[in-house]
């Protein structure tokens, strides 16, 4: 993929450092930024593209995808590139879940993902988009859920990746109700910056408060996965699993498009189609 959408080796970090809730700074490569209009950056966010260009480079193991298959960009060029980074995805084999979501959300995956670790995962999205089962977790655990949910780590039980989802949770302890009633519709780098002097003044409150916090962390993150592993015992867990619905992706740009608009699926799916024709020929 270097060859088509080129990365540079940091692009995919989300955090800018252990135990912080700052996130990394993203640049978008010059061939994204150049050729998508400055309304579809702001109404996508930059966060939309590096999650998709993450994931076609293997750096990221899925792909959460809200409302599938809409496609959020406004202008021509940021539809095509995203068109064409999913034609990639079906040429590499990826997968997609279909997990009943109440947000007709779905997440697309490649091949090292293994069913139990994914139906786990989508159980916890499930929870994110609202599903209720007989289980009930606490305000502690709700925040915890969301942190494994906004840390985009998909094996959430994996030792290796609790660093990150504690960032998360380092995040999601700042930005309350309150904070987002702040900041709605603020640049990035205002909100970002926010986040900073937040964090820094509880640093500077308590100078154990990021050690304090991991301990508290790691308790209660020990405590959720307990309750989980009960529950997916259950038969209503086992039920939940049996809905997954996974096939080979394929983009239904013909839906996407509607019966109302023939001429534009017909022009994006021949532009489509030369991409392909020509990546191929590499």
């Amino acid at each position: 993929m270097e060859d088509i959408f080129p990365l540079d080796k940091n692009f995919c970090k989300i955090f800018k450092k252990k135990d912080s809730p700052e996130l990394a700074k993203t640049k978008l490569p010059k061939y994204v930024s150049s050729s998508i209009s400055k309304l579809s950056l702001k109404f996508a966010k930059e966060s939309y593209y590096k999650l998709r260009l993450c994931l076609l480079h293997n750096r990221t193991d899925h792909l959460y995808y809200f409302n599938y298959p809409n496609i959020e960009v406004i202008d021509d060029n940021g539809l095509l590139f995203i068109l064409k980074i999913y034609r990639l995805y079906e040429i590499m084999g990826m997968k997609i879940a279909d997990y009943n979501s109440k947000r007709d959300s779905r997440v697309i995956i490649n091949s090292s993902v293994k069913f139990d670790k994914l139906a786990r995962y989508l159980f916890i999205l499930s929870l994110r988009d609202g599903k209720n089962y007989r289980i009930n977790f606490t305000k502690e655990e709700n925040i915890l859920i969301l942190a494994i949910f906004g840390s985009f780590v998909l094996d959430f039980e994996d030792e290796t990746n609790i660093d990150i989802i504690f960032n998360r949770y380092l995040r999601e302890i700042i930005m309350t109700d309150d904070f987002y009633k702040n900041y709605v519709g603020k640049k990035r780098s205002e909100v970002e910056r926010a986040v900073r002097i937040y964090f820094n003044k509880l640093r500077r409150e308590n100078v154990n408060f990021v050690e304090n916090t991991k301990k508290v962390f790691r308790i209660e993150f020990k405590a959720l996965i307990d309750k989980l592993n009960i529950f997916f015992k259950t038969e209503e867990y086992k039920k939940f699993k049996k809905s997954i619905k996974i096939k080979k992706f394929k983009f239904p740009m013909k839906e996407y498009f509607g019966p109302e608009k023939p001429l534009q699926y017909q022009f994006f799916k021949k532009l489509v189609d030369e991409f392909e024709n020509s990546v191929m020929k590499k």
